[in-house]
């Protein structure tokens, strides 16, 4: 994989992160590869990590028997398992790659132990987390409307 400092600045989400700040974050995350068709995160399971995909496309889907809906597909640079990463709560869908995938991923512990070295930078991240969930709370408020 490339440097992933230069990976994930390219990324929106990071937008306005500074190449130090990048460094320090790059730092505490890890590079993981998904095989077409494997499973990231599985409804229900245990959810203590992030991740942010650099290469490769990511179903989202959420389970009701006998059936399966996809809420979304993900695009690189979109962050993935942010709702369990932060209430510490059970993966609330599965999540499957499309095709041969790779990204960076980020614990709860990496990101606990970031907050205590640098709280401004854990800070940082934790707002740009939360104007993605807003994003999204949004977009699927228009669905339900539109659905309605």
């Amino acid at each position: 994989m490339e440097n992933v400092k230069d990976a994930i600045k390219g990324m929106e989400f990071f937008k306005g992160f500074s190449d130090e700040e990048l460094s320090i974050l790059q730092a505490e995350m890890e590079t993981l590869k998904v095989s077409e068709g494997d499973c990231l995160f599985a409804e229900r399971e245990e959810g203590n990590s992030i991740f942010w995909t650099i290469r490769g496309k990511f179903d989202i889907k959420k389970y009701a028997f006998p059936t399966e809906q996809i809420i979304l597909r993900t695009e690189p640079g979109e962050p993935i398992g942010e709702l369990s990463f932060l209430d510490g709560e059970n993966r609330s869908a599965t999540v499957i790659a499309l095709e041969d995938t790779e990204g960076v991923i980020l614990t709860r512990e990496r990101f606990d132990s970031l907050r205590e070295k640098n709280p401004d930078l854990a800070f940082k991240l934790l707002m740009a987390l939360s104007k993605i969930l807003s994003f999204r709370l949004r977009e699927m408020t228009q669905r339900f409307v539109e659905l309605a």
